[in-house]
């Protein structure tokens, strides 16, 4: 039942899989073409002074990428489920609901996951190009995780809100994660939550069952 699970979610986003991973290589482009610009333009020291001395973030595209990625996929992963009364069938299927539940929030974040690790790895292989040390690599590399944090909490988001029921609580989960994304992102410099990203990723936790929480409400007629 698993296997026919996992099946279904993998025909739902086949033919749209691939978007997010081009977003994201078109942030890297940017990235890359914005470093690229600065040096020919101000000289390899202003560069290297904006980096060092300002930590300035030339990847910000990468931040709406991985947020864009998160909504894309829960997008088309839930709206299917939820047009008409098609969730109600997840609690008349012969597994477990919350297993049900689970196959797709694994399979949309596991997908989210091996993006990112492809998006880290290329931006590992822009900054050797440059010649970026692994002293300033490393930093600017640790700045891009929260950002993918705020990726996957995206996703939680926009598929706990398609699968409410209630207006209201549509609007209150929304802003609650928009709240918890700008707090993701808001830092400046590099490496800005390095002494406490632990702490965020605890306090996202709750998001994970934000929903089937927001399912079983349909299932309750709330």
């Amino acid at each position: 039942m698993i296997k026919a699970l996992l099946i279904k979610e993998w025909y739902k986003i086949r033919y749209i899989w691939w978007l997010p991973l081009v977003v994201s290589c078109a942030a890297l482009c940017d990235y890359y073409w914005t470093v690229l610009a600065v040096r020919s333009m101000h000289g390899a020291i202003n560069l290297w002074a904006g980096f060092i001395l300002k930590e300035i973030i030339y990847f910000q595209s990468l931040k709406w990428a991985f947020i864009f990625s998160g909504i894309w996929l829960a997008c088309f992963q839930l709206l299917p489920e939820c047009t008409g009364r098609k969730l109600r069938v997840f609690f008349h299927i012969p597994v477990d609901y919350r297993l049900a539940f689970f196959v797709i929030f694994a399979f949309g974040i596991g997908l989210l996951i091996l993006l990112f690790l492809i998006i880290f790895t290329l931006f590992w292989v822009i900054n050797s190009h440059f010649g970026f040390p692994y002293e300033l690599s490393f930093p600017m590399l640790k700045t891009l995780i929260p950002w993918a944090l705020a990726g996957m909490v995206a996703w939680c988001v926009t598929a706990s809100v398609i699968a409410d029921p209630s207006f209201i609580r549509k609007i209150v989960l929304a802003g609650i994660g928009i709240g918890y994304m700008t707090l993701l992102t808001a830092e400046q410099g590099y490496a800005p939550m390095d002494n406490s990203f632990w702490g965020y990723f605890l306090m996202c936790l709750p998001w994970l069952f934000a929903l089937p929480s927001s399912a079983l409400r349909v299932k309750e007629g709330r």
